[in-house]
């Protein structure tokens, strides 16, 4: 927890490979007991602003790596705290990843959810698929925009939410996932697009 000021500083650094130092986009970077974060780009970079002045502990994790945490960290009145991280590979067998699409619709007693799924089968004859955008983006009633974003039956983007073993990866600040998911981790991929059971009512 960060002991607050009034003022702010800034955080900003690269993830990498431990072993072979490849930037790693997709990474979470979270200062724990707060609500700021973000997720590294495509060059690995990340950047924090107005974070209060204060001592922190930062933490970074990425699917299929092991997560690191750095204490002590201190934000500066008016400056950018250079901090790196590097993570270690730790591949894990993930079984599933469920997509619940969309705002939450009128309550419709008698309408069941209407699900597309995808097997480890299916996933392998997916020509080049980097992620599982181009995966979900290729299912009935999706469209990936100029941005590269997410919309289902119309929707916006931001009313995409993304869970992988039942647990949420979304990024509260963009709307999307929070971690870049490989297809070739997965078992079985599913896409909800309404009459959400109660397990995703609140998405």
């Amino acid at each position: 927890m960060g002991e607050w000021a009034g003022t702010s500083g800034k955080l900003a650094g690269v993830i990498r490979d431990q072993e072979s130092g490849t930037p790693l986009p997709g990474a979470s970077v979270m200062i724990k007991g707060t609500s700021i974060g973000t997720s590294t780009d495509e060059d690995g970079e990340y950047f924090l602003i107005n974070v209060p002045v204060g001592t922190y502990t930062v933490e970074v994790f990425l699917i299929g790596y092991q997560s690191v945490k750095k204490t002590k960290v201190t934000v500066l009145l008016d400056l950018t705290t250079p901090l790196d991280f590097e993570l270690k590979s730790s591949p894990i067998e993930l079984e599933k990843a469920i997509i619940v699409v969309a705002e939450r619709p009128i309550i419709q007693k008698d309408l069941t959810s209407s699900t597309n799924l995808v097997i480890r089968e299916q996933l392998d004859n997916l020509p080049n698929a980097v992620g599982i955008q181009p995966v979900i983006s290729s299912m009935a009633g999706t469209v990936e925009d100029e941005n590269r974003l997410l919309h289902v039956r119309g929707g916006r983007a931001g009313t995409v939410s993304y869970f992988l073993d039942d647990v949420s990866v979304q990024d509260p600040f963009v709307g999307q996932a929070g971690t870049r998911i490989s297809p070739d981790a997965l078992e079985e991929l599913s896409l909800t697009t309404g009459g959400f059971t109660a397990e995703y009512g609140e998405a």
